[in-house]
């Protein structure tokens, strides 16, 4: 039961991930991504032409806003990607290094949606809970009960907003020669 339980909460926490970073507001929170008013960029040349100086740029963009506490969050995909450029050709010295990029945290998650990064405070996104996780087992319910089993429903109750949204900014890559 105990492990059941435990897989069942780690699947309603990565819902509650996913609509935290994209979720669109219809069937679940408005994400960070989606939400009016971040500010937004792009990767040049679909990664391609990320340079050191795109990065002190994107950096520019968010503390030109007056936002302090930043942290980037992107997908594995990402990190692996600016580990392997260098800040300037010979020098040894990587976009991401040392867990950081432009000498911010930079944090992985596997719910981010691919080809987009996030650079921002992420203190200014608020997780209203009224419900954490209920976990509800009807033996009767069809057609569970016609083969023997049960059924089991894992739920939580919650809301998200963002405080500032310009406290965001929100990179994708753009489309090579675009």
């Amino acid at each position: 039961e105990s492990l059941i339980r435990e897989d069942l909460s780690f699947l309603v926490a990565k819902n509650i991930d996913e609509a935290i970073l994209a979720g669109t507001g219809v069937k679940d929170p408005l994400g960070i991504i989606n939400t009016t008013g971040v500010l937004t960029g792009t990767f040049p040349d679909g990664l391609t032409g990320v340079s050191w100086q795109t990065i002190l740029n994107f950096i520019q963009q968010i503390e030109d806003e007056n936002i302090t506490n930043l942290q980037w969050l992107g997908t594995s995909a990402l990190k692996t990607f600016l580990a392997g450029v260098e800040k300037s050709t010979g020098t040894g010295q990587y976009l991401y290094q040392n867990g950081q990029v432009g000498e911010l945290p930079f944090k992985v998650s596997a719910n981010m949606p691919a080809k987009t990064a996030i650079l921002g405070d992420f203190s200014q996104v608020l997780l209203g809970v009224w419900s954490e996780i209920d976990i509800l087992v009807n033996p009767y319910a069809e057609p569970a009960y016609s083969r023997g089993g049960v059924q089991v429903r894992a739920m939580a109750t919650c809301d998200v907003a963002v405080r500032h949204p310009k406290a965001f900014l929100v990179l994708t890559e753009a489309v090579a020669g675009g």
